[in-house]
């Protein structure tokens, strides 16, 4: 999981925008990096199943009853890597998953 927002740290390491929490899976499976670009846009890249369907969603707060908003819905290439690219809102948290669709 991704969280992007107005913070000067995450985990005790310097961080102004982006923190990562690396919830994992299989190794070499349910793996999501991302990265901000110059451009201002998160690029995320994914390792999970080839052939699978996978949704990235966003949020901007994480209190119960979190409403997630799908982003954009992809199949997993046969390489078994996924790239899914969004743009931030700002002045705010922005928070993204990753969920297997079918």
């Amino acid at each position: 999981m991704y969280a992007g927002g107005n913070f000067g740290a995450a985990g005790g390491k310097i961080s102004l925008h982006v923190a990562r929490a690396v919830l994992g899976d299989a190794p070499g499976h349910n793996q999501l990096v991302g990265t901000l670009s110059s451009g201002g846009d998160m690029d995320f890249s994914y390792i999970g199943y080839p052939a699978s369907r996978y949704a990235l969603d966003r949020t901007f707060n994480l209190s119960p009853q979190v409403n997630w908003i799908g982003q954009e819905t992809n199949t997993m290439t046969i390489s078994g890597v996924l790239l899914f690219t969004n743009s931030p809102v700002p002045g705010t948290n922005n928070f993204w998953r990753i969920r297997s669709v079918p």
